[in-house]
Parts: structure tokens; C-alpha cells; sequence
């Protein structure tokens, strides 16, 4: 008996210091801040403000682009380990979809200084391998402890936005993590951790005085999920912690010079609270998920300094197809 708790104790308390892992965040308007300084290096308020806008628009960014990074997990609305496909066999799921979402940023391709609203997606392809079944200490409890390897990769932004320098490429790679498998007694609930890195993303304004921002994020979630099958419409929700990271830099160009940043670290926290749908043919199943995700308040260290202070409340969604072998 005391053989079968201890793996189970085991991932009990890699859960716990994954979240405190999570949790354990620092401002991130102290960073956009940093990052403002360091552009402006104490020139005058023109310089000021036009490093101001780039490291308010680094920020937007790395709030906005990781959460597309991070939308709908590796397999949305899926509350259940994959589990064996017999004795020692690992079962296989191939996810492809489309992950969104939606948030504000300031507008550096003119010189009005504005504020607009942008909906971004990244197509996505995850694959996910069950590689320990779990345990079932009843006869209709099961897949507690159970673990899957997921293997993700994701394509942002589509579609490309105005001053937004091509498309790069986001790999994760993470793990699931049983807790109930889903019967017809109990729900399903799983917990899994994900870390993604995306290739840098430059922002470019077109106008005099102009303003560049560059961000290279780096994402890692934890997500929980509980759900169950009602009739023929399997329906789940939970909720979802992303910290990113990642070195950003600023840039402004006023009156014929131009004043950078160096690479500044940009940390940030948000949590995302869902409502997934998914709908089962055999072994294919059509899945849909929405999130809303609540203001951050992070950039209070540039309050009033440009056009745009506060990572503020957006919705993340995800549709994907699958098929399980």
C-alpha cells in the first residue's frame, strides 16, 4: 500500500511547487518601467514619452501574444488523461486547432498615439503520448496519478498585424497529469503544465517620432480542468495560470536620433477562466473552448506616461479537432 501513495505523494507535491512556481511573480509594470528608462537613458520628455509608448507596447504584446501562445492548452476541453491503449502501449492523440485571443495595444503605425483592440490566433498542432495509466483503487475510479507527454507547436501571429515584422514559431513541451479519469460515476479532472518559447516578434511605428518594440516571450501554464459527458456533449471548465517572461527591448527615433533600450526582462501573470465543448465520433472528436481573462494591472509603473497603462481583460478561445488512437 505504502508502494502505490508514494508516486502518488510524489506528483501531490510537484503539483504544489508548480503552483507556488507560478504564483511567486513579480510586478510586471516594474519591468515595462525598467524597460522605458533604460530606452529614454534621461534624454528629454519627447524621448520620454516615445520610449514610454514602445515599452507600453512591449508590454501589450508579451500580455497578448502569450496568451495566444497559451490558448485552449495542448488539447482543449479534454479533462481526461489519455491512459494505455493496452498493457504498456501508449495511446496517441494528435490535436490540431486554433487558439485566439483578444486584447489591447497601443498603435505605433502613426503618430496619433492611440489605443486599438486586436484579435490575434496561432494555428496549432499538439501530440500527446499516455505513458503511465494511473491507478484505480475502486472499480470505477481510475487514472489517478496518471501521466501523459504532450509536444506542442504553434505559428503567431495569423493574421499578421500592421507593423508586426512576419511570423515565428512557438514549441512547448509539458506534461499531464490525472486526477480523475473520467466514468460514468465521476468527472473527469486533469492538471497539466506547460513551458513555451516563441522566436522574436519586432513592432515597428511608421511615423516620426517613431517607436519600436521587440519581445521574445516565453510562457509557462498551469491548467485545470473538470468536465464530463452529458448525452452525446462532453462538457468541461476550469481554469488556467500563465507566467510569462522573456527579454524585450525599446526604441524610439526623435528628432534624427535614436534611443534605445537594452534587453529587459518583462514578467507577468494572468489567469484565464474557461468553458470547453466537445463533441465525440469514434475516435474523432471536434472540441471548442472560451476563456475570459481578467485584468492584470500591471503597468502601473507607466500609469499616465502613453496612450495605454493596463494589460485590461480580453477572452481567449480555441477550436481543434482530434483524433485518438
Amino acid at each position: 500500500m505504502s508502494g502505490e501513495s508514494e508516486p502518488a505523494r510524489r506528483v501531490g507535491l510537484l503539483i504544489l511547487a508548480l503552483i507556488g512556481l507560478l504564483w511567486a511573480q513579480p510586478a510586471a509594470g516594474q519591468g515595462a518601467a525598467a524597460l522605458a528608462s533604460s530606452c529614454a537613458g534621461g534624454g528629454p520628455a519627447a524621448v520620454q514619452t516615445t520610449c514610454a509608448d514602445a515599452a507600453l507596447a512591449a508590454l501589450a504584446l508579451q500580455h497578448g501574444y502569450g496568451l495566444v501562445m497559451a490558448a485552449g492548452g495542448p488539447v482543449p476541453a479534454s479533462p481526461s488523461t489519455a491512459g494505455n491503449r493496452l498493457q504498456g502501449s501508449p495511446r496517441w492523440i494528435v490535436d490540431a486547432g486554433l487558439g485566439w485571443s483578444s486584447f489591447r495595444r497601443p498603435d505605433l503605425t502613426d503618430g496619433q498615439r492611440r489605443v486599438r483592440r486586436t484579435v490575434a490566433a496561432a494555428p496549432r498542432l499538439s501530440v500527446v503520448a499516455g505513458v503511465f495509466e494511473g491507478f484505480a483503487p475502486a472499480p470505477t475510479v481510475g487514472g489517478m496519478g496518471a501521466v501523459d507527454l504532450v509536444g506542442e507547436v504553434r505559428i503567431l501571429p495569423v493574421p499578421v498585424m500592421d507593423g508586426v515584422s512576419g511570423r515565428v514559431a512557438s514549441f512547448g513541451a509539458g506534461v499531464r497529469v490525472g486526477v480523475l479519469r473520467e466514468s460514468f460515476t465521476f468527472p473527469g479532472v486533469t492538471l497539466t503544465f506547460m513551458h513555451r518559447r516563441a522566436g522574436a516578434l519586432d513592432y515597428r511605428g511608421e511615423a516620426e517620432p517613431r517607436a519600436e518594440a521587440r519581445i521574445q516571450p516565453r510562457v509557462s501554464s498551469l491548467r485545470a480542468v473538470v468536465g464530463k459527458d452529458l448525452w452525446e456533449i462532453g462538457v468541461s471548465g476550469g481554469v488556467q495560470w500563465d507566467r510569462m517572461r522573456g527579454d524585450a527591448r525599446a526604441r524610439a527615433r526623435v528628432g534624427g536620433q535614436d534611443f534605445a533600450s537594452g534587453a529587459v526582462s518583462l514578467p507577468a501573470s494572468r489567469s484565464t477562466y474557461f468553458l470547453g465543448l466537445n463533441r465525440t465520433w469514434v475516435v474523432t472528436q471536434l472540441t471548442g473552448e472560451l476563456g475570459w481573462t481578467p485584468a492584470s494591472g500591471s503597468g502601473e509603473g507607466l500609469q499616465g506616461t502613453g496612450p495605454y497603462s493596463d494589460p485590461t481583460s480580453g477572452l481567449t478561445g480555441a477550436l481543434s479537432v482530434r483524433i485518438t488512437y
